[in-house]
């Protein structure tokens, strides 16, 4: 079982149709509706105690949040053994329980950096519609409607998975 906190991105790049069973935490219920209708998945829970409640702890876990609060309250649904995967990079540092993490046995990755053939797999995949693209983009906007549309978007995050910015219209 793999929990993945809410990156559609990064689930679709590092695997979201392997055939795993891929859980879905986000605090916005918008979201997470956004992700059952997009992109078909059905375990989705919006706090971390009922994401608990429904499994012994998780295989894999990865976060994408950047959020220093999310990432510290990740190590608790590793299930024993499991892996703890960071994509983002956050500026405060991160504490977690040391003995808690030694009773799992669990480990923890840090992912970054890519390599160039890292880039040609993901460019292959958008190419033969393995990723689905269309999907991730929620709207395409001109550049000169930026300016005035920037506080709506802002305010509707949960409604919203990625916005194109056209810069030739």
């Amino acid at each position: 079982m793999v929990l993945r906190f809410l990156t559609l991105g990064a689930d679709q790049f590092s695997g979201g149709g392997s055939g795993a069973d891929v859980s879905l935490l986000d605090l916005d219920p918008k979201r997470l509706n956004l992700a059952k209708e997009r992109f078909g998945f059905t375990d989705c829970y919006s706090d971390i105690a009922t994401a608990l409640d429904a499994n012994e702890g998780y295989d894999a876990v990865f976060d994408a949040t950047g959020h220093k609060v999310a990432i510290e309250a990740g190590f608790s649904l590793v299930a024993h053994g499991g892996s703890y995967i960071l994509v983002s990079v956050v500026k405060e540092d991160i504490t977690f329980s040391d003995p808690e993490f030694h009773k799992r046995e669990m480990r923890l990755i840090g992912s970054r950096n890519a390599l160039s053939g890292d880039f040609d797999w993901v460019m292959s995949a958008i190419r033969d519609g393995s990723i689905d693209t269309d999907a991730l983009c929620s709207e395409v906007i001109r550049l000169k409607d930026l300016p005035d549309r920037f506080a709506g978007l802002s305010a509707d995050r949960g409604g919203i998975i990625k916005v194109i910015v056209d810069l030739e219209t």
